[in-house]
């Protein structure tokens, strides 16, 4: 059985592929990424629904509205739930963004920046991560791309980040799939 991760950004799916490498290469999960929210449900549908294949499917909700994020939610999960069962599929919402998760660890950003985000930038994580990331990789001299992605997190320990919700869901579900079937290891 095969595993898939389905986003909406090129960016999104690089920070998920340094967050679960190990599960990654272990169960050899497959990634996509779709652009937008919808494009991304509609790609976890197609995988799920068509090749009958558990998939993840991590949107951002692009808003901080509780009432928002929990409406668009139940609207995905019930996109979801209309092509499988909810034992073939997992919906993680970043709220707003995926780039929030990494923001939220001052450790972590010392690591990947040499420090914290600079007093102006703080307010703009809550509304825009993205934004914010984004003028940290300008700061560093960098365009924000997968590929510098994966330079600054090269040999950077995500376990800290591996640990906490929602990454930590993530990871149970493919330990679960892993245990009920026969996910081929190495």
């Amino acid at each position: 059985m095969n595993v898939s991760i389905a986003t909406q950004l090129e960016t999104d799916l690089a920070w998920l592929r340094w967050l679960l490498a190990p599960e990654i290469k272990e169960y050899k999960i497959t990634c996509y990424f779709g652009g937008t929210q919808s494009a991304a449900i509609s790609l976890g549908r197609s995988i799920v629904g068509v090749r009958l294949e558990p998939v993840i499917v991590v949107v951002n909700s692009g808003t901080t509205d509780p009432e928002k994020v929990a409406e668009d939610e139940g609207d995905m999960r019930w996109l979801l739930g209309r092509a499988a069962p909810p034992s073939l599929w997992r919906l993680c919402v970043a709220v707003p963004a995926v780039e929030a998760w990494i923001l939220s660890d001052a450790k972590l950003m010392k690591q990947l920046f040499g420090g914290p985000l600079p007093n102006g930038e703080k307010s703009r994580l809550v509304q825009d991560p993205k934004a914010a990331m984004e003028q940290l990789f300008k700061q560093a001299g960098a365009k924000y791309t997968p590929a510098a992605i994966q330079r600054v997190t090269k040999k950077q320990d995500a376990s800290l980040l591996r640990e906490r919700e929602p990454v930590r869901s993530i990871r149970q579900y493919v330990e679960e799939l892993a245990a009920i079937s026969t996910l081929p290891l190495r």
